[in-house]
This record gives C-alpha cells, sequence and structure tokens, in this order.
C-alpha cells in the first residue's frame, strides 16, 4: 500500500503537494493496480475520495504515456451525477494540461458538434450515451484510442436491464478497439463483492478499504395530539403522518440544512407542501426525476448556498451528487433496502470520517418493523447481494438491432459470439439468438439473410455492393434503387446477381443480419432500456420557464378545457407550491399553469416501489416474535405436515433470532410495535414469520 503520489506522473505529484493532498485509505489501496492496467472493483464509504483514487492514476498513465483524446470514459448512472463528477474531474484534468468534458441528454448540439471534432481525453457519460458513441463516425472512430472505463455506482446498473445493456456495450467497445480495455467499477455499498467483480470483468479483483465511518440511525413514531388530530383533516394526512411531519419540521429546524428522502414523487410534493405549511419560517425544496432539469439545479444550487433548510426528495439524490454540507439525513417510512438506506444517510457529513447520521420516521407498523431491521444490519454493515437477470432477451434484442446499425452487417456465424463475451450473456445459446433474429426480422427491425444462395442479391444491404464492386467492373460503384431496379433485363439482373455471389466472403456464406426498414425509428425511440412513457411538460403560463413533466394518465382525466369533470380547474403540487392549468395543449404534450396559493395534491406519477430484499422481510418476522417472546406472550404451536416440515428445515438455516434491543427503535416506535404484535395474537393466536404463512379472512 501506498503512502503518497509519488507513483504519478510528476505533474499530478506536484499538484497533489501544492493542495497539500495525502492519499485516503482507498486511494492507497487502489493506486498500484489502476497504475498497472488491471480491472478492479473499488469499494469504499461515501466521501472516501473514489473518484479521485481511479481518476488519478488513469491521468497519470495518459500523460505518462502520451494517450490519446477519448482515451478514458466515465460511467455514471444519473446525469446529475454527471455534472457533478464533470465538475470535480475537469478541474484536475486542466490543471495537468489535459481536458475532460459530460456528455448527455441534455448536452447542447454546439458542445456534441465540439466533442466530435476535439474530443476531451475524459469522456463523462451515461450508459445511454455511451450506446450513441459506438454510431457517429467520428467519435467511434475516437473510441478506437479508448483505454479505460469506469463505471461508477456500478451497484445501481447492475441490478437493471441497463446494466445489462451496458454489459455487452463493454464487449462491442473491445471489439471495436481491437484488444481489452481496462475496466473499474466503484461503489460505496455491495453485499456480494467477488461476484460483482467478476460481472465487470472476468479478470477483475476486488480493492476494498473500509475507512470510519460510524452510523448513528434511530427508527421514531411520534403519537398524535389534539391539534393533530384536527388538522390532519385540513392538509389530507393522517393524524399519526401529521405527527411524524411536525417531529420532522422541528428536526429540520435544529439540523439544517438536511436532507429528506421518500420512496415516491408524489410523496416528495405532498411532504414538502406539508412542512412549508405547518412551519411557514422553513424554507423547503423539492427534487425527483419529473421536475425539469433547470429546476433540479435551481433546487441543488439553493442547498449548497443555504438558501433551504432542507430538500426532500427521490432516490434523485441518493447517489454521490455533492449538495455541499449535510448536517442529518431524515428518511420518510421504510427505505426497503440496506444498500438504499446507506447511499442515503452516507449524504451526510460527506467527508472521510465523517458519521452518518440519520432519523427514520415511521408511523404504519409494517414500515416501523422493515425500518428497525434495515437500520439495524446498516449499522452492522450487513449488506444484501445484489442480485442480477442472467440474459435478458429484451436487452439481447436491442442490442442486435443497435449493433446492426452500428456494423451494417454482421455474419451470422458470429451473431451470438459478441453477446457471449459478455458475463451476463456467457450461457445464451446461438439458437436462441437465431430465433430473437427471426422475430426481429418479421417486424422489420433487421434484415435476415438465412441462406444467401436462396435469396435475391440485389436485394442485398449496399455494403456488400459497394464491396463487390471494387473488384468487378460489371457492377455499378452503389446499388440501384428499387425503382432502377425494375426496369434492368434479365441479362443484366443475372449478371449482377452472379458476381455479387461470387463476391460473397467466406463468414458471409453462412447468412448474416443488417439493419431493416424500421431499425432507425426503433433506435431513436429505444436507445434507453427505461420504460419510456408519455409525459406532458408543465410550463409557467407567464414565463415559459419549464417546471417538470405529468403521466399522460393525468392529463387524460381533464375536461376539454383542462379543467376537472364539474368545469373548476385542476390544481395540483409541483416543486413545492401550488399551480393551477390554464391550457392543456394535446399537440404539444404540454400544460400551461399558473401559481396559485390554495393547498392541494400531488400528481401521481407511474412508478413501482423497490422491492424489501427476503433477507429483510425474513428478520421482520423475527422480530415480531422476538418481541412477543420477551413478554412471554405464548403463540400456538401449529402442526407440520410433510410440506411444512421440509420448508421448516431449509427455514433452520436462517439468521438467528436477535434481542429486541439490538433494533434502533424509539419508546413509541417500540410501543406502537409491541402493540401491533399483541393485538395480531390474540386475534390470531400466531405471529407470521418466515416459518408460519397466516391466511386471513374478513367476516
Amino acid at each position: 500500500m501506498v503512502t503518497d503520489f509519488s507513483a504519478l506522473a510528476r505533474q499530478l505529484e506536484d499538484l497533489t503537494q501544492e493542495r497539500g493532498w495525502n492519499p485516503t485509505p482507498i486511494q492507497a489501496a487502489s493506486q498500484k493496480q489502476l497504475l498497472a492496467g488491471d480491472d478492479l472493483l473499488l469499494i469504499a464509504p461515501t466521501g472516501s475520495g473514489k473518484t479521485e483514487a481511479v481518476v488519478m492514476p488513469l491521468l497519470s498513465n495518459a500523460l505518462t504515456e502520451s494517450w490519446e483524446p477519448l482515451c478514458i470514459l466515465y460511467i455514471t448512472p444519473l446525469r446529475a451525477l454527471n455534472r457533478d463528477i464533470d465538475r470535480r474531474i475537469a478541474d484536475l484534468a486542466k490543471a495537468v494540461g489535459l481536458n475532460a468534458d459530460v456528455r448527455h441528454g441534455d448536452t447542447t448540439q454546439y458542445q456534441r458538434t465540439k466533442q466530435a471534432r476535439n474530443p476531451p481525453h475524459l469522456l463523462v457519460t451515461t450508459p445511454e450515451t455511451c450506446q450513441l458513441l459506438l454510431f457517429g463516425s467520428r467519435l467511434r472512430e475516437g473510441l478506437r484510442n479508448l483505454k479505460a472505463v469506469v463505471i461508477d455506482e456500478v451497484h445501481d446498473l447492475a441490478a437493471s436491464e441497463r446494466g445489462a445493456q451496458l454489459n455487452i456495450a463493454l464487449e462491442r467497445i473491445d471489439e471495436l478497439c481491437g484488444r481489452r480495455v481496462q475496466r473499474i467499477g466503484l461503489s460505496a455499498t455491495v453485499g456480494n463483492p467477488d461476484e460483482m467483480a467478476g460481472l465487470l470483468s472476468p479478470t477483475a479483483t476486488v480493492c476494498l478499504a473500509p475507512a470510519p465511518r460510524p452510523t448513528d440511525l434511530e427508527v421514531v413514531t411520534e403519537l398524535p395530539t389534539g391539534e393533530d388530530r384536527a388538522l390532519s383533516l385540513e392538509l389530507h394526512v393522517s393524524p399519526r403522518g401529521l405527527a411524524a411531519l411536525r417531529k420532522l419540521a422541528s428536526k429540520v429546524r435544529e439540523s439544517a440544512p438536511c436532507l429528506i428522502f421518500v420512496n415516491s414523487r408524489n410523496a416528495a410534493e405532498t411532504v414538502a407542501q406539508r412542512l412549508a405549511k405547518l412551519d411557514s419560517n422553513l424554507n423547503i425544496g423539492v427534487h425527483h426525476g419529473s421536475l425539469a432539469t433547470e429546476t433540479r439545479h435551481e433546487m441543488e444550487a439553493a442547498l449548497q448556498n443555504g438558501e433551504l433548510h432542507a430538500l426532500v426528495c427521490t432516490s434523485s439524490l441518493e447517489l454521490g451528487i455533492d449538495v455541499g454540507s449535510i448536517k442529518q439525513v431524515h428518511q420518510i417510512q421504510s427505505p426497503r433496502a440496506v444498500d438504499r438506506l446507506l447511499q442515503r444517510v452516507g449524504r451526510s457529513e460527506h467527508i472521510l470520517g465523517g458519521t452518518s447520521r440519520g432519523m427514520l420516521l415511521c408511523w404504519e407498523t409494517d414500515d416501523i418493523a422493515e425500518a428497525a431491521v434495515i437500520a439495524r444490519r446498516a449499522m452492522a454493515s450487513e449488506l444484501e447481494g445484489v442480485e442480477w437477470r442472467r440474459k435478458p432477451l429484451s436487452v439481447v434484442a436491442n442490442q442486435l438491432v443497435l449493433t446492426a446499425i452500428a456494423e451494417k452487417i454482421i455474419p451470422l456465424e458470429s451473431a451470438a459470439v459478441l453477446l457471449q463475451r459478455a458475463t451476463l450473456f456467457s450461457e445464451i445459446e446461438d439458437e436462441e439468438v437465431l430465433e430473437i433474429l427471426r422475430i426481429l426480422d418479421d417486424r422489420r427491425l433487421v434484415r435476415l439473410v438465412e441462406k444467401p444462395r436462396d435469396s435475391d442479391p440485389l436485394t442485398w444491404p449496399p455494403i456488400l455492393w459497394e464491396k463487390a464492386a471494387q473488384n468487378c467492373p460489371d457492377l455499378p460503384e452503389k446499388r440501384p434503387t428499387t425503382e432502377e431496379l425494375a426496369n434492368i433485363t434479365d441479362k443484366q439482373r443475372e449478371v449482377w446477381s452472379n458476381a455479387l455471389r461470387a463476391s460473397l466472403t467466406k463468414n458471409l456464406n453462412k447468412g448474416w443480419f443488417s439493419a431493416g426498414s424500421r431499425s432507425r425509428n426503433y433506435m431513436l425511440n429505444h436507445l434507453s432500456m427505461i420504460a419510456d412513457e408519455t409525459r406532458y411538460a408543465v410550463r409557467d403560463a407567464v414565463t415559459r420557464k419549464a417546471l417538470g413533466n405529468v403521466d399522460e394518465t393525468f392529463v387524460l382525466s381533464l375536461d376539454s378545457s383542462g379543467g376537472e369533470e364539474d368545469g373548476t380547474p385542476r390544481q395540483f403540487v409541483m416543486a413545492g407550491r401550488t399551480w393551477e392549468i390554464v391550457d392543456a395543449d394535446p399537440e404539444k404534450s404540454e400544460l400551461l399553469v399558473s401559481p396559485v396559493s390554495n393547498q392541494s395534491t400531488a400528481p401521481i406519477w407511474a412508478g413501482e416501489l423497490p422491492p424489501v430484499p427476503a433477507e429483510v422481510a425474513r428478520e421482520v418476522g423475527n422480530l415480531r416474535v422476538a418481541i412477543a417472546d420477551e413478554h412471554d406472550w405464548i403463540i400456538e404451536e401449529q402442526p407440520l405436515d410433510d410440506w411444512g416440515a421440509k420448508v421448516n428445515a431449509w427455514v433452520e438455516q436462517l439468521p438467528i433470532q436477535r434481542p429486541v434491543s439490538d433494533y434502533p427503535l424509539s419508546d413509541n416506535s417500540l410501543g406502537t410495535l409491541t402493540q401491533s404484535v399483541a393485538e395480531h395474537l390474540e386475534a390470531t393466536g400466531s405471529i407470521p414469520n418466515a416459518r408460519l404463512l397466516t391466511i386471513e379472512a374478513r367476516r
């Protein structure tokens, strides 16, 4: 393990001395392997300097080995994280005479053209834009200079189809470069690091450098007062929910600036408005994926500048985006997974050695139990492993179409080879790929030719015609149009067909596939594996400023004038305030709104709550049983049939039951959960858990 930066290029070593930097544990542990070009998965807590740990050795190699532009690709899952990483990396690169830039969906056409003509040494981008780089002629050519790919927050991508798509894209990049490109993954929370490293690269190893970062969590439940019960009707919140928000407002006053995480976009809008209503002196912002980019930027800047006491957010701020010094993180209801909670509370004291502090506010008993288990596991660093699907066929279809466009023509015998080199698709069979190609051909998304000798050569792809014409004077340089081909003589048709058949290379004799008539349109609409939904843009009617977007279902519930069924104007909450619809334009997919001072509700955006890992769900059952045991409540023994005995034998392998004191529950939280267990036990005589499934009937 190194103790300084002396192994780096002289320019970087001088820079670290000027700025008074010393290696953090992860920087010291990974430097030698990264300089050697090894594939590596770096795992270290939030705020430990992972970005600099990987970027400085790569910039050092770029300097000492004279790497050409576009030699380093830095991929992150979020555009906001792109901007944040770019700010940090650009300064570092510029200081040593190199350059870095960012490219994603919000990048202007001017900037894209500039990047194509003069690529930066290091490009920060998203998985989707990485796909696009494989199409543009200039950038595609620039990718041949690529030496290293960095995937930040690799755990966030691994479990999704975006990650599977990127898994194949990395193999396509290696194919384009004609060599193996160095792969580096970064994460703060991975429960199965060896498996994750194997997913990144067959030769990747894990560099784990734990830094001292305590985690301080508590599950808090507030009991409602008479005032809460009265006000809850006005604010359309349950009395227990309002009591929790009152507690939250108090905590925000004590610990500003802070982040408040919720599990949905409509919850973010609702919580922000209700907090502002409870205390008008609090400046509360909102941040989620359905707000306009400019609105999100403004919220991030306001928090950094100290203009906001708190920012209510979804997973849009879960990853390593720098929003300044955060004193404390609060979670509304269960975060549903340990890694998610650690990512969120890691935003507080975002420095090496800082303490992750968080309060989990819950009022429903299931949320209390779930949050207690997740909080205990988080403080004990018991992370669930990241799970991923093997060979998702939707991604196979997507990549076959995109590859056909980029490569022009692909021999059928090698159709599955590239896919099989990708870790997630190593088990896919040639016949499976062929079946998918037949389906795509049927939909004109690719053009599949299985038996070239039985097909009409005059309909073959233009690239084959152009290659054949180079060696055959009888053929025109470019394939004639369909109309021109219809007017040629039979003799000419025979001569051209024979010339084309004779020109086929050996690897194409067994067939090929190429782009179909609908491939381009498919690419424009399906570059991303994120499900596409029709949305309406929301704009301020006066300033025309974009505020965000709402789902089409929200708009379809309006009448022709943009109001409610009874004719009154529709009002809703967005960006923390109430707006009234003044016009709806279906052709532009746009709503024009004006601000009003009324209380209202947030739109419902389509989406799913993240799943709860099985380990957490089982421990929730254990916690309920532990509460009953500590009160000496008798749980009725249930007779087991043969199947039940087999299940019970399997369940014996589960974690042991822990004492209730292991869980960070406030007195009110424990009291509420205990009352729920007592009521359930009285009503049914049993407690549902990993060993016992209860079925309840209402009469």
